[in-house]
């Protein structure tokens, strides 16, 4: 991820996911909370968490998904205005994949 580049404030209704920073700097926000990621860090993100996260310098890092069913469209996304800190969660959606 480019620098200055960010994925989207997200959640998973059946995921969760572990990503691991193999390169590079990034702002990792999970539930409104933000902390600094750096090279080996590891975020455990449980499933209907809130998170994004946004490189301050380029960013690598690897994403394990862990699901059942492990289906792309368990995703909800959200608006985070990175400047000030603030998600703006609107009304949420569940979504069944059975």
């Amino acid at each position: 991820m480019k620098a200055g580049k960010h994925i989207s404030y997200q959640l998973h209704h059946h995921r969760s996911e572990i990503w691991t920073c193999v390169d590079g700097d990034g702002i990792f926000v999970l539930d409104g909370e933000r902390r600094l990621v750096k090279r080996g860090d590891v975020m455990n993100i449980p499933v209907e968490h809130y998170h994004a996260i946004k490189a301050t310098t380029d960013l690598t890092f690897i994403e394990v998904q862990l699901s059942n069913p492990l289906v792309e469209e368990d995703i909800e996304r959200f608006e985070y205005e990175w400047q000030k800190g603030n998600s703006l969660i609107k009304e949420q959606k569940h979504i069944n994949y059975e």
